[in-house]
């Protein structure tokens, strides 16, 4: 995890460096830096720099490096920038400063592997796969969480019905627009793979009106199960938002999942299906 944190963070660096032009640069009185209780004699020198591709801000941005005299390494750095805190507000203007220190910088050797060594917090909890960001959450391969949950009607669901079936699990809301589009072709598979199957269990998002939730159902006359979500079963679940789309094999494993709504995600959820079990491919025709 450290290496890999590591590694992310100076290739990120690199690149950024790469999308820089430095406009001027001066050196500053000499300063001497205190860190870890030690004075540390310090070139000091400040450069103004423009990105050349991408986001450009309208004010250069100002950076000052503190420069150990001895071993010529960064000690200390400042990164000054001014700009505009919100869209709303185009002429108000801040400027952030953002600062570094390097305590203790040792070359050379091997690190003491106690750095190495991570005892948890009490109340820590151990997760099943770690993401660095939203857009990588991803809980293809692990096993499904219980959908402990009650019917839009409060009928207590017992989630144990769902061992050894095929299962299209569907978060959704009725005020979501995408929500809707998918369900149309979700409803079309529905009834097309019933007989093969398959088992469509629809969650509401919790802050979904639940009668608006009802007269949507009924209206369009969708009948398979739907239960009421909650803020465990989206943790659970790790949900971000609405729709996200599920399918569970018989063996209780996730064996695809994706979040938000795209044209192709029937073919998607029929490709799965058929690598569970071949009898789904007459699912194929309805994504032609």
């Amino acid at each position: 995890m450290i290496r890999h944190v590591a590694a992310a963070g100076a290739r990120f660096y690199a690149e950024d460096l790469s999308r820089i032009k430095i406009q001027r640069a001066e050196f500053l009185p000499e300063e001497n830096l205190t860190l870890a209780g030690q004075q540390i004699p310090c070139y000091v020198i400040r450069a103004t720099y423009q990105y050349t591709e991408g986001y450009a801000p309208k004010h250069p941005a100002r950076l000052t490096f503190w420069i150990e005299k001895e071993r010529r390494l960064i000690r200390k750095e400042t990164v000054v920038q001014t700009l505009s805190p919100s869209v709303l507000q185009p002429l108000r203007e801040v400027d952030q400063v953002d600062t570094i220190y390097y305590t203790v910088v040792s070359l050379g050797g091997l690190p003491p592997s106690t750095l190495f060594n991570f005892s948890p917090p009490n109340g820590a909890k151990q997760v099943r796969r770690l993401f660095f960001n939203d857009r990588s959450i991803d809980l293809t391969g692990l096993s499904a969480p219980p959908l402990n949950l009650k019917t839009l009607d409060g009928i207590p669901f017992d989630p144990t019905s769902l061992k050894g079936h095929v299962v299209l699990v569907d978060f959704w809301a009725s005020w979501c627009v995408p929500c809707v589009q998918q369900m149309q072709s979700l409803s079309k598979l529905a009834q097309k793979l019933r007989k093969e199957g398959l088992i469509v269990i629809g969650v509401d998002w919790g802050d979904d009106d639940l009668n608006a939730a009802r007269e949507f159902l009924n209206k369009n006359h969708y009948d398979w199960t739907n239960l009421r979500g909650n803020s465990e079963t989206a943790t659970a679940w790790m949900l971000n938002g609405v729709p996200l789309v599920a399918l569970i094999d018989p063996e209780g494993k996730i064996v695809y999942y994706h979040d938000g709504y795209e044209e192709p995600e029937g073919t998607a959820i029929v490709n799965a299906l058929q690598k569970i079990n071949p009898s789904f491919s007459s699912g194929a025709a309805l994504c032609q």
